[in-house]
């Protein structure tokens, strides 16, 4: 499918996606009957699911069988204890055959906690043998008729931990359903509440629910499973999920348990004897199998739990938002989710090349959509968005800090996160734009893939808000196809192309070029996960110097000193397939080391050659959005201190940027013929940036 220069259709352009759609719905509750949270005080946020609609009574589901899932945040985040918890120490508890009476010791129980009982001081009305299914559904239907639509999508959205106390966060995401139904689909905001608090052990079990959630639409739907409203009205080839928090990172381990194989025995933790699942209707799990389309995660965290044999992928087209002032998911956890999305030359990757998926799944991954559209994933990064905003029922980030840490607090309120609304705003901008793209026929709602490809769409259409005299609002966004090609992606010895492509790279001036690390913490056994300083709590890891990047790959960094530093790509196109290909692409971004001006932007230029001696810079115009090559500074809005430097959190996210082939053709460049590129960096007098990875697409 050809997508169009969006500035042809500046003028004619589809509606704001954050607005409300022509479609009216209405709201259900349904729940698992027989429950009763009235008779406790502590509960009487689900009262409302004491009493469902008559039609939308659910099942419950046994999650007693889940395996044991080891707790990698209190691994990785140590232990609250006097001594240390050495990584051999853990390596011998994750690989060593634990007998009976091993099971029961005090590092047992802090590496292994298999989810038998949800919370105990909250009495939920249920045990983890009959975990209801409840939730709020928002059904659209016709106006004219009152009928519910024919061929409806059907969208999860699932909710977060909200640090120890219960609420019924469930209601936080109805903004989003509401949002979603008016646009003609169906959505519930799913009820996983009993799994925060002090429940531990949990992320499978809410991955699980998830696609419990649609096994129930699906019986609902299915005439021949009895009559009901919804019989014959869903498209579950056509589902969405998204989820916030703790929950953001359950749609993407959902992702991929909807695909495997159902018949294939997985094993989801490295221990003796070995714990093994099928995930085919016994024991009431699965089988599942929806199409779907696309996941969204908010402000999620990653890898709380992990196959043996990798991290999640995510399988589908995906959207990860963050804010910069995340006071609970620091260290953006998505970005990883995002880097290990749609690999690709999977061999090119240090610390991937043993993960193959397909085995797992038990055939290959798909690289397209259902209509052959290749595969996308989207990354937008907020200046000022805080964690709790996403969730219309959270209070702000400052309203708590781990070990009740005033002084956090104190210096928060010098610079606060921006406001509800407006992060509200953002979040419904993105999430229409991907669910009417990903849903609907991408040739009516192309236009939405712009804004997903870069906000500065957005900006210049006035969807997304702007700064003023009450807030600086900044953003940054990255996007890439499952069908990339990769001219140089850092991950091989010093400066060399990825291996198939024939060439050389080279810098001149006064400039340092250093394949390095984007990582912040590299743990040798659990793999390069970071995590951040706390009182009390011993850390498993070694600080990286590049801990401001937080990436789980490598990238190159540059350093120039004057004005005249220039990195260059010779190479051979003759292995790259440039026949569904529309632009060349690369990421930056620019840290806040020292040679930085603080709160300054870097600028560069882009010279492409072709081999027939035609020429484009993008220090005049960098196609799409008709701006310079520029990098802002990174967010930073706590003070240092010499008693917990870890307070002062920048993080330097990366921004993709995209030249137009339809552009290059103009200007007289032949895209296929391209044999140079040129970075000139001779805008400002010193600088430090990195890059991830050149490729086209």
């Amino acid at each position: 499918m050809k997508i169009e220069d969006p500035t042809k259709n500046m003028n004619n352009s589809l509606p704001n996606p954050s607005e409300p759609g022509k479609f009216k719905f209405h709201r259900v509750v349904y729940s698992s009957p027989n429950l009763d949270y009235s008779g406790n005080e502590k509960l009487s946020d689900f009262i409302i699911f004491d009493n469902p609609d008559p039609d939308y009574k659910t099942k419950s589901v046994n999650l007693s069988k889940i395996p044991p899932n080891i707790n990698l945040q209190t691994v990785l985040g140590g232990f609250k204890t006097d001594k240390i918890c050495s990584p051999k120490k853990i390596y011998k508890l994750l690989t060593t055959d634990r007998t009976s009476s091993q099971k029961n010791t005090e590092d047992d129980k802090k590496l292994f906690g298999k989810v038998k009982s949800i919370d105990p001081e909250y009495k939920w009305p249920f045990t983890i043998e009959n975990v209801p299914i409840n939730g709020i559904l928002c059904i659209p239907y016709e106006e004219e008729t009152t009928e519910i639509k024919n061929n409806l999508p059907v969208a999860i959205l699932v909710h977060g931990r909200e640090t120890d106390r219960i609420s019924n966060s469930t209601i936080g995401l109805l903004y989003l359903c509401d949002l979603l139904a008016s646009h003609g689909i169906l959505a519930a905001s799913i009820d996983s509440n009993f799994f925060n608090g002090k429940t531990s052990g949990d992320m499978y079990a809410r991955s699980i629910l998830v696609l419990e959630h649609l096994k129930q639409f699906r019986q609902w739907n299915n005439p021949k499973e009895g009559k009901h409203p919804l019989n014959n009205k869903l498209n579950l080839d056509n589902c969405l999920l998204l989820g916030h928090s703790n929950g953001g990172e359950a749609v993407g381990h959902a992702s991929t348990l909807n695909q495997v194989n159902p018949n294939v025995p997985i094993e989801f933790y490295i221990q003796k004897p070995k714990v093994e699942i099928r995930l085919n209707g016994s024991d009431n799990l699965g089988p599942y199998g929806f199409g779907i389309q696309g996941v969204i995660a908010l402000s999620p965290t990653d890898e709380r739990y992990r196959l043996p044999k990798g991290p999640t992928q995510v399988l589908d087209n995906y959207l990860v938002i963050h804010g910069s002032r995340d006071l609970s998911v620091q260290s953006f956890d998505g970005q990883l989710t995002y880097d290990r999305t749609h690999l690709t030359y999977l061999s090119n990757y240090s610390d991937f090349s043993h993960y193959d998926l397909s085995k797992l799944l038990g055939k290959d991954i798909n690289s397209s959509s259902r209509d052959n559209f290749p595969k996308f994933k989207s990354l937008l990064w907020i200046y000022g968005a805080n964690h709790n905003y996403f969730n219309s029922k959270w209070d702000g980030d400052h309203s708590y800090f781990w070990n009740g840490d005033l002084r956090y607090l104190s210096n928060f309120e010098k610079l606060p996160t921006m406001s509800r609304s407006r992060q509200e705003k953002i979040c419904k901008t993105y999430v229409g734009a991907f669910a009417n793209f990903v849903l609907f026929e991408k040739d009516k709602s192309s236009e939405y893939l712009y804004l997903l490809k870069n906000h500065e769409y957005g900006v210049i259409k006035e969807w997304l808000p702007k700064s003023d005299s009450n807030f600086n609002v900044n953003y940054l966004s990255q996007f890439q196809y499952s069908n990339l090609q990769y001219i140089q992606n850092f991950e091989q010895e010093q400066l060399a192309l990825v291996e198939n492509i024939e060439g050389e790279a080279s810098f001149s001036g006064e400039i340092l070029c250093l394949p390095e690390r984007l990582s912040k913490f590299y743990n040798p056994i659990l793999s390069s996960i970071p995590r951040f300083t706390q009182k009390n709590i011993v850390y498993i890891g070694e600080l990286d110097e590049n801990h401001f990047l937080f990436r789980n790959k490598r990238g190159l960094k540059i350093k120039w000193s004057k004005p005249d530093g220039k990195y260059s790509i010779v190479f051979n196109p003759k292995n790259l397939n440039f026949d569904d290909c529309k632009c060349l692409a690369f990421s930056s971004c620019q840290s806040p080391e020292s040679n930085n001006l603080t709160n300054s932007s870097q600028e560069f230029e882009l010279h492409i050659h072709d081999e027939l001696g035609h020429s484009f810079n993008t220090g005049i115009l960098l196609p799409y959005y008709k701006k310079n090559i520029k990098l802002d500074y990174p967010d930073i809005y706590l003070e240092d201190d010499q008693e917990s430097k870890s307070y002062k959190y920048p993080l330097a996210v990366f921004q993709t940027f995209m030249v137009d082939f339809d552009t290059l053709s103009k200007e007289g460049v032949s895209p296929e013929k391209i044999t140079c590129l040129e970075f000139y960096f001779n805008k400002t007098i010193s600088g430090t940036i990195y890059f991830d990875g050149i490729w086209i697409m």
